[in-house]
């Protein structure tokens, strides 16, 4: 075994330890390794990571070829064909990176009206959670608008930079839609370049109540009426 494949065999281990509390954040790998060290490689396998109940996370699909969104268990990959976005159910897909936590219950708060964007959403969450937090959240409502992209690189992995890979995002808009958020926040420092870019805190998927589209989320304009949802455990 070389020396990454045993440290993600060991994070794994570590991340589904029984010390943890149920709906604690975990991350497997790291978004800046990509660009570091050009690692784009199956270092995820979903069927591992289901084996828990309740499981929510996101990732990009090895190889940078789609998204993944697991909600409750439920692996969704979404992938770019023709611009055209396949969404299918696959337990035995493998991520580059994963962001994950295991949410037994939530809690509902209702979204006030003029939380609309997603910078409004990642600045709502915040203020409902400690500081130094880290957390998996869910909102669920209607889109009026929304952007998100599906990763579709086809290039080697040596060649990965930061612009070869946003010029690969595939561009696909939603209106009037009946959508769910999947996203993890964190506010901790040390968390950019982990599951969030830098200088960011939220990581956020979008996927459609019929499940037929479904990627990383660029920008939302939501409909009065959404909810927010945290984990009925305190995150500290």
């Amino acid at each position: 075994m070389n020396c990454r494949m045993a440290w993600i065999t060991l994070a794994l281990a570590l991340s589904t330890s029984s010390g943890l509390s149920s709906s604690e954040v975990r991350v497997i790998g790291q978004m800046r390794r990509m660009f570091l060290v050009h690692d784009i490689g199956p270092n995820v396998d979903l069927r591992k990571i289901i084996q828990e109940p309740h499981m929510y996370a996101l990732g990009p699909l090895a190889g940078l070829k789609g998204e993944v969104t697991v909600v409750d268990s439920q692996v969704f990959v979404s992938t770019a064909r023709n611009s055209h976005a396949i969404v299918t159910l696959d337990p035995g897909a493998k991520a580059v990176f994963l962001v994950y936590a295991s949410v037994p219950a939530w809690r509902s708060i209702t979204v006030p009206t003029n939380v609309v964007s997603e910078t409004d959403i990642a600045s709502f969450v915040e203020r409902s959670l400690f500081a130094k937090a880290r957390s998996a959240f869910l909102i669920r409502g209607t889109a009026a608008r929304v952007r998100y992209h599906i990763q579709n690189y086809r290039g080697k992995a040596e060649d990965l930079t930061h612009e070869a890979h946003d010029k690969t995002k595939v561009l696909y808009d939603l209106s009037d839609t009946p959508v769910q958020l999947v996203g993890f926040f964190t506010n901790r420092e040390d968390d950019g370049g982990s599951f969030v870019h830098q200088g960011q805190t939220t990581h956020i998927h979008i996927i459609s109540e019929d499940h037929k589209s479904m990627g990383h989320l660029e920008s939302v304009t939501l409909a009065p009426g959404a909810k927010l949802f945290l984990p009925e455990v305190d995150q500290l």
